[in-house]
């Protein structure tokens, strides 16, 4: 395997290991219907991060545990920054920032947390989607069977995806009911 697919791999499986700690601080922080619903997501995340580490293994690429605490490190800064912002109005200067007053609603930070693990998801499908490629493509006879299962694994990516954006629309509707709520008189 070429160094910088062995690499590649490497990345992804550090990556897909933060998407699913992403989808587990989510399920927590959601509604008993949501949570149910990222925690079945969270599980076919964890398997498809399984046959990505299989494959890898099949392919002779170790794991890389720089990347992948690199990764996790990220995804951990990332959900505290964003516990973090609703202290950003008590600092001189910053309350007048227009972004700030939004986020502080924490179901906006929610619906912005689960558009971003959907666009992970996305991503996902296509990193599917090349190793599909990458199969049919090679010359080297014993790739295309271990690489086989990656098309219907990118479409279950792309299922998975659509089922987080449903949450995304459900949580950006009632945001929208709320407004309209207080946009009428009383």
């Amino acid at each position: 395997m070429p160094p910088a697919v062995g690499a590649w791999l490497v990345e992804q499986l550090a990556l897909t290991s933060a998407l699913g700690a992403d989808l587990r601080r989510l399920a927590r922080s959601t509604s008993a219907t949501e949570r149910a619903t990222l925690e079945q997501v969270r599980r076919a995340v964890t398997a498809d991060r399984a046959a990505l580490r299989s494959l890898a293994r099949h392919l002779g690429v170790g794991p890389d545990w720089t990347a992948r605490s690199q990764a996790l490190v990220g995804s951990w800064m990332s959900a505290r920054t964003a516990d973090l912002l609703p202290l950003l109005h008590t600092l001189p200067g910053l309350d007048r920032l227009p972004l700030t007053a939004r986020v502080l609603d924490p179901r906006l930070r929610t619906a912005l947390d689960l558009e971003a693990v959907a666009a992970d998801l996305h991503r996902r499908a296509g990193v599917w989607r090349g190793l599909a490629a990458l199969g049919a493509d090679s010359p080297r006879p014993g790739l295309a069977p271990l690489l086989g299962p990656a098309g219907s694994l990118a479409r279950r990516a792309e299922e998975q995806a659509h089922v987080v954006e449903g949450l995304v629309r459900r949580r950006l509707g009632e945001l929208a009911e709320d407004s309209t709520d207080e946009d009428e008189p009383a």
